[in-house]
Parts: C-alpha cells; sequence; structure tokens
C-alpha cells in the first residue's frame, strides 16, 4: 500500500540534535541565509554594499556626466551669487535722489553684469578642473585624491595666470586647500561626494 520507510521512527532525523536557529532582528535565520548569500549581514557602515564590483561601478557617474553635473552647478551657483551680488552693488551704488525706475534700472544692470561673468569664470574654472584632473589620473593610471587636488590647485593657477605669477600661486594654493577639504569630504561622503568625485578610498 505504501512504503513502511516512512512510518518507521529509526529513518526519522533526531530534530532535537540540531541546534536552535539564530534569528536577526526581523526573524531571518541568519545562519541558513549567510550560507546561501554569503553576503548577508556585510551592507553596514563597514561592509560591503554591492556583491559584484560592475555593481559598484555603475552606481558612479561616468566623466561626462560628472563634468556636467560639476559644471552645471557651478555656473547655476555663480549666477546667484553673482546676480545677487551685483544686484546689491548696482542699488548701493545709484544716487539715492533719483526715481525709483532708475534704482531698479542700476539693480538690474549690476546683477545681469555681475551674474554672468561669476557664472562664465566659475563654469571654466571646473572646465579646467575636469580636464586636469582626467589628465592626471590618466598620467598615473591611479584614481584617488591625489588627483582631486591636482585638478583644484591647476584650474585657479591657469585660470589666472595672466593676472601675474603672485596672484595666480595665490589662487592655486587656495584651490590645493579646497581640493584636500574635497578629498575629506569624499572620505567622509559629505553631501554624497562619493558619486561625484571619482577618487577611491
Amino acid at each position: 500500500m505504501g512504503d513502511s520507510s516512512y512510518a518507521d521512527s529509526s529513518s526519522m532525523p533526531d530534530f532535537d540534535a540540531f541546534p536552535e536557529p539564530k534569528l536577526d532582528n526581523i526573524g531571518i535565520d541568519v545562519d541558513s541565509i549567510s550560507y546561501t548569500n554569503p553576503m548577508y549581514g556585510l551592507s553596514g557602515p563597514k561592509g560591503a554594499e554591492y556583491i559584484f564590483a560592475d555593481d559598484n561601478q555603475a552606481r558612479k557617474m561616468s566623466w561626462a556626466d560628472r563634468s556636467t553635473w560639476l559644471w552645471g552647478g557651478a555656473w547655476l551657483t555663480g549666477g546667484v551669487i553673482g546676480t545677487t551680488w551685483g544686484g546689491l552693488k548696482g542699488l548701493r551704488d545709484a544716487e539715492r535722489g533719483l526715481p525709483w525706475k532708475l534704482r531698479l534700472n542700476a539693480c538690474l544692470n549690476g546683477a545681469g553684469r555681475k551674474g554672468g561673468r561669476m557664472a562664465n569664470g566659475l563654469g571654466v574654472l571646473v572646465l579646467l578642473y575636469s580636464g586636469v584632473e582626467t589628465a592626471t589620473a590618466a598620467a598615473r593610471q591611479k584614481q584617488d585624491g591625489l588627483n582631486i587636488v591636482a585638478g583644484t590647485t591647476m584650474a585657479p593657477l591657469i585660470y589666472w595666470s595672466g593676472a601675474g605669477l603672485i596672484r595666480s600661486m595665490a589662487f592655486g594654493a587656495l584651490g590645493g586647500v579646497v581640493g584636500f577639504g574635497l578629498v575629506l569630504g569624499h572620505k567622509y561622503n559629505v553631501m554624497g561626494l562619493r558619486k561625484i568625485l571619482p577618487a577611491d578610498e
């Protein structure tokens, strides 16, 4: 009628011999899932975030995306700061006795003049940075924080090269300080810098 081995208690495993399953905080058997998925439990702050290296690389921006994002952010930031600064300066320089229409015109003229200049200036600086950083990484065959520092140092040095050696070197040194700050920010992932900047830890 049926297989008698199923009814034989001697052939049944002794479940009491197995250890009690170790459950995590959501009730998953840690030992079982760690056997089937070795990456389980390693996604903490100091563990692996991706199973395959390609998945990690796919989450990072390409050179073109990174350059476009940085250039757009720099242009927009320069435009906002320059427009505000120029507008306030134009309004301050206008004579107090002038009609409000003339004072408004002076404010708008100052905002347009300063806003466009600062937006374009920061945009060019970012393009120079991207070029130097990429060239340094290609020459060294290594992606780390030194490329970022080289880019932030050389970009202002080239940009202000026509203003004299001392001035260009001063801005280059300031850019180097900014570069070290970006490397530290990348290390601690401040404002998502690990996705934008290409330096490895």
